[in-house]
C-alpha cells in the first residue's frame, strides 16, 4: 500500500485551482458510490432487523466543514477507488456479512438472558417492594410488641396477684385435710389482702373485683365448713375405745392453721369447738386415769404398822430393822425409771412401797399434763396464762381430784416415814420438771399434794417422839438389870438407822433442804428426844465413868451410821461429834 500523505487545509487550497474542472464529475461519482454503499447497508440492516442512524447527510454536515474539504476528500477517494477492486470489495462484504451473522446469532443467544435479566429486574423491583412492606410491617409489629410488653409489665403482677387457679379450688373442695391442704388457707388469705390493696387504689379499677370477692367468699365458707367437720370428727374419735389422744393431737397440730383461720373468720364457732374439745378431754383423762388407778390399786403395798416406831418391843425387832434400812428406795428420786403399764400392774404379784404407786400415777399425770399444755398453747393459740389455765382446769380438775384422793388413800394409817418423805421428794421433782418445761399449770395440784403429805410426815415424827418417851421406863428396867455400858441400846441402833435414812433424803441435785423445812424440824426433834431419853436412862448408873461410857458408846454408834452429805447432814454429824468429844475419856 502506498503511504498516506498528510493532509492539511493549506494543501487543499493550494491544489484547489487544478481540480475545479474535475470537481463536478468526481462529486457525482462519489455520491453514486456512497449512495450505493448506503443502500446496501440499509438493505442489510433491514434484513437483519435494525436500522442505522448514520447517513451521508449526517456525515457531510458533521465531518465536512467546507466545500473545499469535500472536494479534497472526493479526489482522495477517487484515487483509492482505482486500486479497490470488486473482488476485494466482495471479500470485505463477506467478512462484514460474517460479522453481521455473528452479531445476529449473538443477539439471538442473548435474548433469553436479556429477557431473564429484564424479568429478574422486574422481580427484583417486586421483591424490593415486598421487602419494604415487610420492613414496614416488622416495624409496626415491633411497636405493637413493645406496647404489649409494657402492658404485660404493668398487668402481669396484678394478674398473678389476683388469679385463682382452678387446681386450688378443686383442692379446697376435694382433697383430704392435712398439712399440705392448709396451704390453701394461706393462699386465700393472701389473695384477700392483695384484692383489698388493689381495691383501695383509686387510680386502678378492676372490673372483675366483684367476681373475685364472691369466689374468695365461697372459698372461705368452704374452708370453714370443712375445717369444722374435720375438728368435730377428730373430737369424736377421742371417745372411741383404745383411742390414743396423742395420735389425734398430732393430726390436729399438723393442721393447726385451720383453727387459726376459724378464729379469724368465725370466732363464735372457734369458741364452741374449743369447749367441745375441753369437755371431751375432760371425760377422756378422767376415764383413762380411773382405769389406770384401778390397775394400780391391784398392786400389793407393804404395810408399815405402829410397831416400827422407835422404842417398840423386841418381838418386832427384825421387822423394824428391815424397815429402818432405807436401802435402794432412795434410787427412785435419782433415776428416771419407766412407768408401770396398766396390764402389768393388774397381774403383778410383787409387793411395793407406797412411793411406787404414787410415782406411777403422778408420773403418768405429769407426762399427759405436759403434752396437753403444749397442745393447748399451740393449736388453740392460748398465749395468755389465764386463757390456757382456765381451759386446763376444765380438762384436768376431775383427774387432779382422783390423784389427791389416791395419795390420801396411800398414806392413810401408814407409819412409813420413808415412803411419805419419798412422795414429798417426788412432788418436789415434779415441780422442778414442770418449771424446766415451762408448764406453770400444775402448781396448785403439787401444792395440794404437799399439803397432804407434810402434815402426815409430822404426825409420824410426833408418833416416834411419843414412842421414845413411852419406851424409857421399859428400857430403864432392862438397863438396871444388865448394868452393861459397853453394848449400845437397841433404841440407839433404831435411832441411828432412822436418822441416817432421813438424812439421805435431805439433799438432791434438784432440791436442798432448808432450815425451815418440816424435815429439818423433825430430825432436830428426834435428836432432842433421843438425847433426853439417854439422859434419863443414864440415871441407872451411879458411877460417872459408867455414865460417860454409856453416852460415848451410844453416840459413837449413831455417829458411825451417819454421813455428812449435804449441809444439814453435816450439821447433824458435827453435833454428834461434839457430844462424842464431850464424853470421851
Amino acid at each position: 500500500m502506498r503511504q498516506k500523505q498528510r493532509i492539511s487545509r493549506r494543501s487543499i487550497s493550494r491544489h484547489q485551482q487544478f481540480q475545479e474542472q474535475d470537481s463536478t464529475n468526481k462529486l457525482e461519482l462519489l455520491k453514486q458510490v456512497l449512495n450505493v454503499r448506503q443502500e446496501e447497508e440499509t438493505e442489510l440492516s433491514e434484513q437483519n432487523g435494525y436500522q442505522s442512524d448514520y447517513t451521508l447527510s449526517d456525515f457531510s454536515v458533521q465531518d465536512v466543514y467546507s466545500l473545499q474539504e469535500l472536494r479534497f476528500l472526493t479526489t482522495q477517494f477517487s484515487e483509492q477507488c482505482k486500486d479497490f477492486s470488486m473482488q476485494t470489495w466482495k471479500h470485505e462484504m463477506a467478512a462484514h456479512q460474517d460479522y453481521s451473522n455473528i452479531l445476529v446469532n449473538t443477539k439471538a443467544s442473548l435474548e433469553p438472558l436479556i429477557k431473564y435479566l429484564n424479568n429478574f429486574e422486574v422481580q427484583l423491583k417486586e421483591l424490593s417492594l415486598q421487602m419494604e412492606f415487610l420492613q414496614q410491617r416488622s416495624n409496626e409489629l415491633n411497636q405493637q410488641i413493645e406496647q404489649k410488653n409494657k402492658i404485660n409489665r404493668k398487668l402481669a403482677p396484678i394478674v398473678n396477684d389476683l388469679v385463682i387457679p382452678p387446681k386450688l379450688i378443686l383442692s379446697v373442695l376435694n382433697d383430704n385435710i392435712d398439712a399440705s391442704w392448709t396451704k390453701n388457707i394461706i393462699f386465700i388469705k393472701e389473695k384477700q389482702q392483695l384484692l383489698s390493696k388493689y381495691t383501695e387504689q383509686d387510680e386502678l379499677q378492676i372490673k372483675c373485683s366483684p367476681m373475685l370477692v364472691k369466689v374468695l367468699e365461697l372459698l372461705k365458707l368452704t374452708v370453714v365448713e370443712r375445717s369444722r367437720d374435720f375438728i368435730i370428727n377428730q373430737i369424736k374419735l377421742l371417745r372411741k375405745p383404745n383411742c390414743s389422744s396423742q395420735v389425734i393431737q398430732k393430726q390436729l397440730l399438723d393442721c393447726k392453721l385451720i383453727y387459726s383461720f376459724l378464729k379469724e373468720t368465725s370466732p363464735e364457732l372457734a369458741t364452741q369447738l374449743k369447749k367441745a374439745y375441753g369437755y371431751t378431754m375432760r371425760w377422756y383423762y378422767h376415764q383413762n386415769f380411773s382405769k389406770y388407778l384401778y390397775s394400780l390399786e391391784r398392786l400389793e403395798f407393804r404395810t408399815v404398822p405402829r410397831d416400827v416406831l422407835l422404842g417398840e418391843t423386841v418381838e418386832s425387832q427384825l421387822h423394824v430393822n428391815e424397815y429402818l434400812n432405807l436401802g435402794t428406795r432412795a434410787e427412785l428420786i435419782n433415776s428416771h425409771s419407766s412407768l408401770m403399764p396398766a396390764q402389768i400392774a393388774e397381774t403383778n404379784q410383787l409387793s411395793y412401797h407406797i412411793e411406787t404407786g404414787f410415782n406411777n400415777f403422778n408420773g403418768a399425770l405429769l407426762d399427759n399434763v405436759s403434752t396437753e399444755y403444749l397442745f393447748l398453747s399451740q393449736f388453740f393459740e392460748l398465749y395468755k396464762f389465764d386463757e390456757v389455765n382456765d381451759l386446763f382446769k376444765l380438762i384436768f380438775q376431775p383427774t387432779f381430784t382422783i390423784g389427791i384422793n389416791y395419795t390420801k388413800n396411800l398414806i392413810r394409817g401408814t407409819f412409813d416415814i420413808y415412803g411419805v418423805l419419798l412422795c414429798i421428794r417426788l412432788s418436789q421433782l415434779y415441780d422442778y420438771e414442770l418449771q424446766h418445761r415451762k408448764i406453770p399449770v400444775m402448781d396448785d395440784y403439787i401444792n395440794l399434794q404437799l399439803i397432804n403429805l407434810w402434815p402426815h410426815f409430822q404426825i409420824i415424827i410426833d408418833e416416834n417422839c411419843e414412842s421414845l418417851k413411852k419406851a424409857i421406863p421399859k428400857l430403864a428396867v432392862q438397863l438396871h438389870k444388865t448394868k452393861n455400858t459397853l453394848i449400845p441400846l437397841v433404841l440407839t441402833q433404831q435411832f441411828g438407822q432412822l436418822i441416817a435414812g432421813l438424812l439421805k433424803l435431805t439433799t438432791h441435785k434438784v432440791f436442798e433442804t432448808e432450815q425451815t423445812e418440816p424435815l429439818t424440824v423433825g430430825v432436830s426433834r428426834l435428836s432432842n428426844e433421843f438425847e433426853a431419853a439417854l439422859t434419863k436412862l443414864s440415871s441407872s448408873f451411879k458411877d460417872s465413868n459408867q455414865k460417860e461410857l454409856f453416852f460415848y458408846n451410844n453416840f459413837y454408834l449413831v455417829l458411825t451410821m451417819l454421813s455428812d452429805d449435804g449441809k444439814f447432814a453435816h450439821d447433824i454429824v458435827n453435833h454428834f461429834e461434839r457430844l462424842l468429844q464431850a464424853y470421851k475419856s
